[in-house]
C-alpha cells in the first residue's frame, strides 16, 4: 500500500499522520519516541509499517506538535500539548490499537485505545539524563560554559526545549492503563535502533515487531 498523509486537529492547530495499509480492518496508531530517538527509529518504523500493511493492518504514524513536519516550533510546545495531540489523533483514527516506543509510552495513556503495546518504555527522567549527558560532553569538547539558568529554554543535543516541558517530562512516568496492555523490551539481535551511532534501519527488528504486533492486534480482536 502506498504512503499517504492525513491531518488531525488538536487544540493548538493541525498536525499530520503518515498512513499505510488498508483503511478498513485493524488500525494501529504509532506514538514515536521523543527527540533524537525519534530520528533514529524513523527508518525502522517505516520498514515495520510496510510489513504490517502486508498483514492487512493499517498504520497511522503521528507527528507530535513541534516535531516532524509540524509548523509549530518545539520551544512553544508543552507536555500537555503532546498529550492533547495524542488524544486527538486517536479520536480521528477511531479507537485504534496503539504502539508506543520509548518516550512515546509516556503519552499513550492520554488516548482512548483498543489496546496498547509498549516497546522498551522509558521514564522521562531517564531520557533527560541521557540527553543531558550527551549535551555536557558536547559542551566540554566545544569549550562552552554552563547553560544560562535564566534562559527560557534548555538546549539539549540540538533541541531548544521550554523549561516547563523539561520539568514535566522529568516528572513523567509510564502510566498503568485499564485496558489491555503489553510491554516488551528490546531483545536484539544487535543494538536497539535508538542507540545506534547512525539512524539506519533495522530490518530484522522491524520484521519481528511487525509480526508480534500483528499477532497482538489479532488476539485483541482486530
Amino acid at each position: 500500500m502506498s504512503l499517504r498523509f492525513e491531518p488531525y486537529r488538536w487544540r493548538g492547530g493541525e498536525e499530520w499522520m503518515a498512513v499505510r495499509g488498508p483503511a478498513a480492518g485493524p488500525r494501529v496508531m504509532i506514538v514515536p519516541p521523543l527527540f533524537e530517538e525519534n530520528n533514529f527509529t524513523r527508518a525502522t518504523l517505516t520498514a515495520m509499517v510496510i510489513d504490517l500493511a502486508a498483514h492487512g493492518i493499517g498504520t497511522w504514524l503521528i507527528d507530535l506538535p513541534g516535531t516532524g513536519e509540524s509548523a509549530i516550533s518545539l520551544d512553544m510546545v508543552g507536555w500537555e500539548d503532546w498529550r492533547a495531540a495524542v488524544a486527538a489523533a486517536a479520536e480521528v483514527i477511531g479507537r485504534p490499537h496503539i504502539l508506543s516506543l520509548r518516550g512515546g509510552a509516556l503519552l499513550d495513556d492520554a488516548a482512548t485505545a483498543a489496546s496498547r503495546l509498549r516497546v522498551a518504555p522509558a521514564g522521562g527522567a531517564t531520557l533527560l539524563r541521557q540527553m543531558e549527558r550527551a549535551q555536557a560532553i558536547g559542551d566540554r569538547e566545544a569549550g562552552r560554559g554552563p547553560p544560562d539558568p535564566a534562559a527560557a529554554t534548555v538546549d539539549l543535543i540540538g533541541y531548544a526545549i521550554d523549561r516547563a516541558l523539561v520539568a514535566a517530562m522529568r516528572a513523567a512516568t509510564v502510566a498503568a492503563v485499564p485496558c489491555e496492555l503489553r510491554e516488551m523490551p528490546f531483545t536484539g539481535p544487535g543494538v536497539a535502533p535508538w542507540r545506534k551511532a547512525e539512524p539506519t534501519p533495522d530490518a530484522a527488528f522491524a520484521a519481528m515487531l511487525a509480526s508480534d504486533l500483528a499477532e497482538w492486534v489479532t488476539r485483541c480482536g482486530g
